[in-house]
């Protein structure tokens, strides 16, 4: 493939196949160290007779006499004098020894052998008059660019995501960030998503844990702002694949992506191109790149200790080797192993396993082919919500200790899940156990100038949940209890007296007489339950407050298999892209529960023990007392199940085109049509009768009432076949103002297609009919401008983006003989404008900033959504609430992180700040803004060892990023069926605050 440069006014003298170019130093280049970048084959040596002279003229006859492909600009080099380079020396010392002293630097091609020479300033004069050969780089300078190369902003390095091609940041017409390796050992992410804080635009929110985070850019989020569905609009990828091409509620690629030793570099792309260079993105293209092995043996081995929280300990220990192979290739391993208990901790590890990942290269001249595998096994749980008060001020409500949990407590159980008595084991310290198996191959060849590169992956994933979920405040004396308990007859309390008892010490903490004519929606006619005792603490929060708590359980796993193909040619100023890609992807998904608990509003909670002794009337006469919970406090499992098998093809094809007009213009464009194909089945498995005195229940007391609802597997299965093409265009313009300034225009026309999560939903008749399978349309404009300075570097990019045509969740009315009925889905629209700043300045030799801001304003120009009267549809009407703020979209993101380095000390202070943002389209209240500092401490012993020193929120700031609702709606984490504020200031609602301060320390030994 053509990796410029720069923009010519002439054809490139050579073409490079390459997938990843990395900035090599002309001094020293061979001598590349593998803990930075594991790359490069053996090399021979070779005769060289080459006098000094121009550098147009000298490159051209080295390239001859290493019969290697050199990449330059003649205008670049002109006027810059070589040296000497005579007798048996490698490629890479002779090219060495040709530039020591120039202000030329090599940029080598990872897989083919490829070399680009361009001119890097910060090796020239204060005046920019080249540095003579033999001359030593003013010292100044050469302090100045290994700071700027230390940053997240690198304007010389070359780019694989987001573009056709191999491309320099310089000349991308894209939005496109890198974290690299150096700014990778600095942070200490609370998940692989945290190292997107560092890019323009991006929202990040890791709140919950080191899964289920929200990632999207550009306001381009409405499907996005629930942890369920985080990923929605954007692609994480993993040397440039999908870690998972399906996605729906609870399952996405951060199950199975980490980020460690064997991660060399983060490549973001933020709208515009990922329309066209990706699958079904067109929100954002987030690659972890692998590092590669060398020819060198070396590695690099991380230990780290920390504390989370009120002193929760933390232990890591990441391995990094790698080294010549047989037969000329080279290898790299590694991973890491961590345990954590979390920053509150629940009575277990929060954090419990790793990941190993292992590559072989082989280059051999004309290409390359790279050989990769991964293991991933790990156990993650996630934080629930803390009451708060005050939307004015949204704060963890007074006395809740924010160190404790309200997640399950120790203690295994087994349950029914499914007749005719399919066991199951239910293990709250199991959370979330997430494993991916996967392998592939990556492989590039230069045909004579066509460039074929081919990327391909079989994986096999899957996840097991046993877990806490929807955590919500309830009242006792109210029916959306005993509904979330499953525990209604008819929509009513069963009548008699409750009794919740602590089963620690026996005593009763409520009783509850139901008449047994209440409505169970939990409005007005809740008047039925009357609280003959209440001893539950917090009554300040809720009338009857308790914890209500669900035993989620899931089984759920995706074979997958993808393949991307892509061929270039360049003819004369053109160069023409064309590709494929194709994914297949065997979906399961098995989910119920366990069973519900209710427990105290007080730190780590056990599950209270319910029965109920019944009145007359009841089916098992009266005074009988019905258990309705096990010894672990769990009622009604086997409350119901869905089952969904899926089988979801993607083919893609592509093409761009690159068209250097003259030598400042440049034209950018391309199309990319995708076809979807999903079918398969849904089911919804439904319980039998659980208060009926004739079912026995697992164990064939009629009476335990906890293991009554035994579900079956419903008659009808759900079947689907659906397919949809769209298709979306992106093209820019690329003017060369000088060669370290220059500007582009991008237009993108994109669509979305619907995830999974749409066809899992296929589960009635209506919906199956009258459902269409609808892509979403993504309209972006941006502007970006281009700064490089040897000192100082900088992008500037306005941005416009437009989402269409956003499906809102379909929803279900009661008819008034209780059975239900679908309404036709409704679409909306959001706008969002603003711009995003990345620089950093090298102050001094020894002081740099590094800045990454962005200023939006996001509005959800339509938003419908069904008002549902009284049972049935007659009085159902439509609401449109457009032009309020859109949610979740801050006014600021900013990151501004000052460094000081000197001798063998290196520290820096981060300054992270979240704006003000609407908590719901509504604009029913506002998340505030908020800000977090970390540092970052080292010390170098030597070239080999260093200890570092890391703290996260320093001062023990307390912003939110999640909220769920309050009162006792049936749903609370539905935030957009909440539109007014209520009139009770004091209403108590629900937060997740950020992870408190913590503490890591670290050593490094490479070798």
């Amino acid at each position: 493939m053509t990796t410029p440069v720069r923009r010519l006014s002439r054809p490139w003298m050579f073409l490079c196949a390459s997938k990843i170019i990395t900035p090599v130093p002309a001094l020293g280049l061979f001598a590349l160290l593998s803990a930075t970048s594991l790359s490069a084959a053996t090399e021979t040596k070779i005769k060289f007779d080459l006098p000094a002279g121009e550098a147009a003229q000298t490159l051209k006859s080295f390239a001859q006499q290493a019969q290697r492909e050199i990449i330059f600009s003649t205008k670049s080099v002109a006027g810059i004098k070589t040296n000497a380079v005579q007798g048996e020396l490698t490629v890479r010392e002779a090219l060495a020894t040709m530039l020591a002293g120039t202000s030329l630097t090599v940029f080598q091609d990872e897989k083919t052998g490829s070399i680009a020479i361009e001119v890097d300033p910060s090796k020239q004069s204060a005046g920019g008059v080249p540095v003579a050969p033999g001359q030593a780089v003013p010292q100044a300078a050469a302090d100045a660019n290994a700071i700027s190369k230390d940053e997240t902003i690198e304007l010389a390095e070359f780019v694989v995501t987001g573009v056709f091609t191999r491309t320099k940041k310089m000349d991308v017409t894209a939005s496109v960030s890198t974290v690299n390796t150096a700014q990778l050992a600095k942070l200490v992410p609370n998940s692989a998503a945290d190292l997107l804080l560092n890019v323009p635009s991006v929202y990040v929110n890791s709140s919950l844990g080191e899964i289920r985070s929200i990632v999207y850019s550009r306001g381009v989020s409405a499907n996005a702002s629930n942890a369920d569905m985080g990923y929605y609009y954007v692609s994480m990828q993993e040397d440039g694949l999908p870690l998972t091409n399906v996605g729906y509620s609870n399952w996405g690629p951060d199950y199975f992506l980490r980020a460690d030793v064997t991660t060399e570099r983060v490549e973001a792309v933020r709208g515009g191109s990922a329309s066209i260079t990706s699958a079904n993105a067109p929100g954002g293209v987030f690659n972890y790149i692998s590092r590669k092995g060398t020819d060198t043996y070396g590695g690099e081995v991380r230990t780290r200790f920390g504390l989370e929280g009120e002193e929760n300990p933390y232990y890591r220990t990441d391995i990094l080797v790698g080294g010549a192979g047989p037969l000329g290739t080279t290898y790299s391993i590694g991973g890491f192993y961590r345990k954590s208990d979390g920053a509150r901790n629940p009575g277990y590890s929060m954090n419990d396993g790793g990941q190993i990942k292992l590559n072989v290269r082989k280059d051999y001249g004309k290409g390359s082919v790279t050989f990769y595998a991964k293991y991933l096994n790990d156990v993650n749980g996630w934080f629930e919500f803390y009451p708060a008060n005050d939307f004015n001020d949204p704060r963890v409500a007074g006395g809740i200790d924010q160190s404790a949990t309200n997640l399950h407590r120790p203690g295994k159980f087994s349950y029914v899940a499914e007749a005719p008595g399919l066991k199951r084991t239910f293990d709250p310290e199991s959370l979330a156990h997430s494993v991916q198996k996967s392998i592939g191959a990556d492989w590039t060849h230069d045909f004579g100038g066509w460039i074929i590169s081919n990327n391909f992956k079989v994986s096999d994933s899957n996840t097991q949940w046993n877990t806490s979920a929807s955590v919500a405040l309830r009242d006792i004396t109210r029916g959306s209890l005993f509904s979330n308990l499953n525990m209604l007859t008819g929509g009513v309390v069963p009548a008699g007296e409750w009794i919740f008892k602590d089963r620690t010490n026996g005593q009763i903490m409520a009783r509850i007489q139901s008449a047994g004519t209440n409505n169970g929606s939990g409005g007005a006619g809740s008047s039925g339950l009357t609280v003959l005792e209440n001893n539950l603490p917090r009554q300040d929060l809720v009338n009857g407050a308790v914890w209500s708590n669900n035993a989620l359980v899931f089984d759920r796993w995706a074979k997958e298999l993808m393949n991307q193909f892509t061929v270039n040619k360049r003819v004369g100023s053109h160069l023409f892209t064309g590709g494929s890609f194709f994914a297949y992807s065997d979906a399961y998904n098995f989910n119920t529960t366990a069973g519900r608990s209710v427990s105290t509003v007080t730190s780590n909670p056990t599950p209270m023990d319910i029965t109920l002794i019944t009145a007359a009337g009841s089916p098992y006469g009266a005074g009988q007392t019905l258990q309705i919970t096990n010894p672990y406090g769990f009622s009604a499992e086997g409350s119901g199940y869905t089952l969904n098998e899926a089988v979801q093809k993607q083919t893609s094809a592509f093409f761009g085109h690159n068209w250097e007009i003259n030598k400042s213009l440049t034209l950018d464009w391309g199309a990319r049509y995708e076809y979807l194909e999903v079918s398969g089945l849904n089911n919804t498995g439904q319980a039998n009768s659980t208060l009926n005195p004739a079912n026995g229940g697992a164990d064939g007391n009629p009476l335990t009432i906890f293991d009554n609802r035994i579900s079956t597997r419903n008659a009808t299965n759900w079947v689907y076949d659906r397919n949809l093409d769209t298709l979306s265009l992106s093209g820019a313009l690329n003017y060369t103002i000088n060669p370290n300034n220059s500007v582009y225009l991008r237009y993108t026309n994109g669509e979305k297609a619907p995830d999974l999560s749409f066809f899992i939903g296929l589960t009635n008749a209506f919906a199956i009919r009258n459902f269409a399978t609808v892509p979403q349309k993504v309209e972006q404009w941006e502007v970006g401008y281009k700064l490089r300075g040897g000192a100082f570097n900088a992008v500037i990019t306005p941005f416009y983006s437009k989402l269409g045509d956003i499906i809102n969740t379909p929803i279900t009315g009661t008819n008034t003989d209780n059975t239900t009925y679908s309404l036709q889905p409704l679409y909306s629209s959001v706008e969002t404008y603003g711009v995003e700043l990345e620089t950093n300045y090298a102050f001094t030799e020894h002081f740099s900033v590094r800045a990454v801001a962005t200023w939006q304003q996001a509005e959800a120009t339509t938003w419908k959504f069904w008002n549902l009267g009284s049972n049935g549809p007659g009085d159902d009407f439509i609401v449109d609430i457009g032009g309020q703020d859109a949610d979740n979209n801050p006014d600021w993101i900013v990151n501004l992180t000052p460094q000081y380095q000197r001798g063998r000390f290196t520290g820096n202070v981060s300054w992270k700040y979240m704006g003000a943002r609407p908590a719901n389209i509504a604009n029913m209240f506002e998340l505030p803004a908020y800000d977090q500092t970390d540092l970052f401490l080292s010390w170098a012993f030597s070239d080999r060892f260093s200890v570092s020193f890391n703290v996260n929120n320093v001062f023990d700031g307390d912003g939110v990023l999640n909220w769920a609702g309050y009162g006792d709606a049936s749903s609370q984490f539905n935030r957009q069926n909440f539109t007014t504020r209520p009139a009770n200031a004091n209403t108590t609602f629900m937060i997740v605050p950020i992870p408190p301060r913590a503490y890591f320390l670290s050593a490094t030994y490479k070798f």
